[in-house]
């Protein structure tokens, strides 16, 4: 069994759509640039590359810490309706509105275990350090990194099996499990409206009474899973000239995760004492759907190629593959709306404000990263010996946004990583396992 200590110091930058999917998972991916789909062999591969579980060697158990903080260029200052009168002139005062989103934090672990010499499993979890989910939608106006906003706020989880068909070709299954809710309200609200009984009352004086009743609010958070394959090719176990060159694909399809919001409001207003009206009560219905879209998941197919030497020296090379031209942000919008009013008919007159359009492309990421351990020092201890590694990577991810409507802001740019992580390997000096134990620190920036 292998015990394994993580940190993370993130410069600047969040994540892209979950917090793997843009700083990688595990100390040792994520030191060498996040990636390694030809190269992983522990619990992590359960997320990137399911191919790569037949080949844990050992039990291994890992778990980490990680804290990341963004900052963002200040934009100009905006006009609003920041007094609420009703319109932008020269009585409103400029919008205080940052950019920046929230700061990222929270645990890893993954685990994993060989059986049989030829099949292995792995599973993976992230878990954000203040909460396990959050929905939190953006107004389309005003400018927001759209693809950092919320999407690291929600816990990640993976298990997988993988197993080693015939010579050579590893290949494995694994469930990417993902959050979402369904959201309901219905309520009544009643309202008398009577004359004022002072002629120099205000018009608001009509008003006597009004009662918000709310029947049923209902939040449900529910879960889906998405499937991910994958496998690793070993060229050496066919060609004695390729030992150490492996080649790894894995795919996992898209999901747009939406939390569909029922609405089912009646609004009751009766009419008493006002001049020569009878009384009378007149009754609306608003009954409508919206779409909250909470984040997406872009299809991603992910190729690999790595080369190792005899547990010394490893690199790796991956492009991965990232299909956005379905995605929606996370903007609130009308599905359909029904207002039932006996003195007007206004369902046609009805439009929805958050109305956007935005061109999105699919994306191919490059990562890059290597891993070199020094020689073993002996130690005449309980430790028995010291093994220092250190990693490296790079990465280009560029930006799926290509254009948008003019009554939309949405902000985001190509970006560059760079990574750097160092581990240390001992033998544990406690005898809670008998076992190597491995420390690891690395850190990541993203301009």
């Amino acid at each position: 069994m292998s015990l394994e200590a993580t940190v993370l110091i993130l410069l600047a930058g969040l994540a892209f759509a979950t917090e793997p999917d843009m700083l990688g998972f595990g100390g040792k991916s994520m030191g060498a640039g996040g990636g390694g789909v030809a190269m992983v062999e522990d619990g992590t591969a359960a997320w990137l590359n399911p191919g790569g579980l037949s080949r844990i060697r050992r039990p291994t158990m890992a778990i980490g810490g990680l804290v990341g903080f963004d900052r963002f260029k200040d934009v100009p200052d905006l006009w609003w309706d920041t007094n609420r009168d009703g319109t932008v002139d020269e009585r409103d005062e400029p919008l205080d509105w940052s950019t920046d989103v929230e700061n990222i934090s929270g645990f890893q672990l993954h685990v994993g275990r060989n059986v049989g010499g030829k099949f292995g499993f792995g599973l993976m979890a992230w878990l954000p350090s203040k909460r396990l989910y959050r929905l939190s939608t953006i107004e389309p106006d005003l400018p927001t990194y759209v693809m950092y906003e919320n999407r690291p706020q929600r816990y990640v989880l993976s298990a997988g099996v993988g197993g080693e068909l015939v010579r050579g070709v590893n290949v494995g299954f694994s469930v990417d499990s993902q959050s979402r809710a369904v959201f309901n309200l219905y309520g009544t609200l009643d309202a008398t409206v009577a004359a004022p009984e002072d002629d120099t009352a205000s018009t608001s004086a009509l008003i006597t009474d009004v009662n918000v009743d709310v029947h049923d609010l209902v939040l449900d958070l529910r879960y889906s899973m998405l499937p991910v394959v994958g496998v690793q090719l070993e060229a050496g176990r066919w060609v004695d000239e390729l030992d150490g060159l492996v080649l790894g694909a894995s795919y996992r399809p898209g999901q747009a995760v939406i939390v569909k919001a029922d609405l089912d409001i009646q609004a009751n207003v009766s009419v008493t004492d006002v001049g020569d009206l009878d009384p009378f009560v007149v009754g609306s219905i608003v009954q409508g759907k919206a779409d909250l879209y909470d984040h997406y998941i872009p299809p991603r197919l992910a190729l690999g190629l790595a080369y190792r030497t005899d547990d010394v020296f490893s690199a790796y090379v991956d492009a991965t593959w990232q299909d956005w031209r379905k995605a929606r942000f996370q903007v609130t919008q009308l599905s359909s709306i029904d207002v039932t009013a006996p003195l007007a008919d206004i369902d046609e007159s009805i439009t929805d404000g958050n109305g956007y359009e935005a061109q999105l492309a699919s994306t191919w990421t490059l990562r890059t990263g290597l891993d070199l351990k020094l020689p073993e020092v002996p130690l005449d201890n309980d430790w028995e010996y010291v093994r220092v590694s250190v990693r490296g990577g790079f990465a280009y991810v560029p930006t799926p946004l290509r254009a948008q409507s003019e009554n939309a802001a949405f902000l985001d740019s190509d970006r560059i990583q760079v990574t750097l992580g160092a581990g240390v390997e001992f033998h544990d000096p406690f005898e809670l396992v008998d076992a190597p134990v491995w420390f690891d620190l690395y850190g990541q920036v993203h301009t």
